[in-house]
């Protein structure tokens, strides 16, 4: 199944949870996840089964000025 990641199309199985592409991409602490303009808190992560064509961004702040 087709999903975007952070503007790039990816691929993964049908019915795969967030957390199993978190872990696949380990993204580096801290950051944020939205699907589709939505942002899913940390506790959610688990329980999200992604669909086709979900748009997920994965966020780290950036320090600066």
């Amino acid at each position: 199944m087709k999903i975007i990641v952070n503007g790039e199309e990816a691929s993964v199985e049908q019915n795969s949870l967030l957390q199993s592409l978190l872990d696949q991409r380990q993204p580096c602490t801290p950051f944020a996840i939205a699907i589709n303009d939505q942002f899913i808190t940390r506790n959610r992560y688990s329980d999200i089964t992604l669909q086709e064509s979900d748009q997920i961004e994965i966020v780290s702040p950036m320090s600066g000025g």
